[in-house]
């Protein structure tokens, strides 16, 4: 029999040109939510309980889940909780997953399709933390979610050749001051922080006194709040943040005698509730130490000598509302002889005593970068597009403040897209300039403009 002719061989196909890009391309980007930005979920039961999400509901609208009882740090572990809702106390096993899709998975997606070209997508990774913690445990958390990042990056065929060495960040809200830690803590040990740029979205640097309200005048959530040293140190100390009721003396939130006695009373009935061997006295005293170590951190933080960021402050957006009614100034009172916490609401541009709804402008300046780099935006840059988004689903979810809708709002997210491309952007793109600062003085990046 003929032997059979052997095959031709065909040559060897290509590889597509996007498996075999590597120098050039843009950096992997993890996005951090704010507080209360994360799911929370209880892993004890067999069936593990949302105590803090957004689940599916008729028609596709989300729905709240808050179980405030049930997210309240024990005293005695930082990062542990008791299930104290039912008959009898139980333990608890609370892990943070996904930040919540609203409002965050329109600004992943954004960042995934835009950052580069709509045709090939930038590795965006969430980062789900828990919000309840103090910032520095929530750094210390993103400081090992960094490698993991970078290395599942140098994974997809495009980052093989050469694999990424560093990432940006984009942070709403809290999420802003736990990067401010991490980075921080980067300066403070000599660490490589592997991070190249920085957007921070309505992040309280300095505060907001939206946290005394939280713990004193909200009576939903207050004794919860007291519990979690995330909100102590939201607590505002930007010039003239805190206040006694004349305006016009500063009262210093460091020393325990200017809090309202509700604030320890309500730790020491907590402490006494669960058994704790910290005293309710102590947990007050924790919680104000744990401020002042945020506070210090913050201020110490520099963009100039040694900076973590390789671009300095100009590796740093800070974007920030205003317009809005916003509790912008703590008045301490004394009633019956003891401190009492009254929180004004103002919105007065020309003096900067404005803000999103939740953080006031000054609150919202990294004091280690100035007001005349802080980019402005008002709820009249929202486009008629989205204004059903913001009005209607915004009623529904409680996100119907400017502060909340931030990270969905299309005017920011193409200027953050806008920072992170090492290109300029081909439209021109415009924001509002800071509270006393005028045309000119703004320090922004050469592409954006005032209006």
């Amino acid at each position: 029999m003929p032997k059979p002719k052997p095959k031709p061989k065909l040559p060897r196909a290509a590889p597509p040109a996007a498996a075999i890009a590597g120098p050039g391309l843009p950096p992997p980007v993890i996005v951090l939510p704010g507080n209360p930005g994360s799911t929370l979920i209880d892993l004890y039961p067999t069936r593990p309980d949302e105590l803090w999400a957004q689940p599916d509901a008729f028609l596709g609208f989300p729905k709240q889940v808050k179980e405030l009882d049930r997210v309240r740090l024990h005293p005695d572990a930082a990062r542990r909780a008791l299930n104290a809702t039912g008959r009898a106390i139980q333990p608890a096993r609370i892990q943070p997953l996904n930040p919540l899709h609203r409002p965050y998975e329109d600004l992943v997606d954004t960042l995934r399709r835009e950052i580069r070209d709509p045709y090939h997508a930038v590795p965006v990774f969430p980062f789900g933390y828990d919000w309840r913690l103090p910032a520095g445990m929530a750094a210390d958390d993103l400081a090992e979610f960094i490698p993991a990042v970078l290395e599942t990056t140098s994974l997809l065929p495009e980052y093989q050749a050469a694999p990424p060495t560093q990432l940006d960040l984009v942070a709403h809200s809290f999420g802003g001051l736990v990067l401010a830690r991490y980075l921080a803590q980067c300066q403070k040990s000599g660490k490589a922080s592997h991070v190249r740029k920085v957007v921070t979205l309505g992040s309280s640097l300095q505060g907001t006194p939206e946290a005394a309200h939280k713990l004193t005048g909200d009576y939903k959530e207050r004794h919860t709040a007291r519990t979690l040293p995330s909100v102590f140190e939201h607590m505002p100390y930007y010039t003239g943040a805190v206040t006694d009721a004349t305006r016009t003396k500063a009262v210093d939130l460091k020393d325990p005698n200017n809090w309202p006695s509700s604030v320890r009373e309500g730790l020491v009935g907590y402490c006494a509730m669960i058994s704790s061997k910290t005293t309710g006295l102590e947990f007050f005293e924790a919680q104000l130490a744990a401020m002042r170590d945020h506070w210090s951190a913050i201020q110490g933080l520099d963009l100039d000598t040694n900076s973590p960021l390789p671009g300095g402050r100009d590796g740093w957006l800070a974007i920030a509302g205003v317009g809005e009614r916003t509790r912008v100034r703590v008045r301490v009172r004394q009633q019956g002889g003891a401190p009492w916490f009254e929180t004004d609401e103002e919105d007065d541009i020309a003096s900067g005593r404005t803000g999103d709804g939740a953080v006031p402008f000054y609150g919202a300046v990294p004091p280690f970068l100035g007001p005349e780099r802080v980019v402005c935006l008002k709820d009249d840059d929202i486009e008629i597009q989205e204004r059903a988004t913001w009005v209607g689903m915004g009623e529904l979810l409680g996100l119907a403040s400017f502060h909340s809708f931030l990270p969905m709002m299309n005017a920011a997210q193409r200027i953050v897209v806008a920072f992170l491309r090492d290109t300029p952007p081909k439209a021109e793109l415009r924001a509002r300039l800071p509270p006393g600062i005028a045309a000119g003085q703004q320090k922004w990046p050469a592409w954006l403009k005032p209006l």
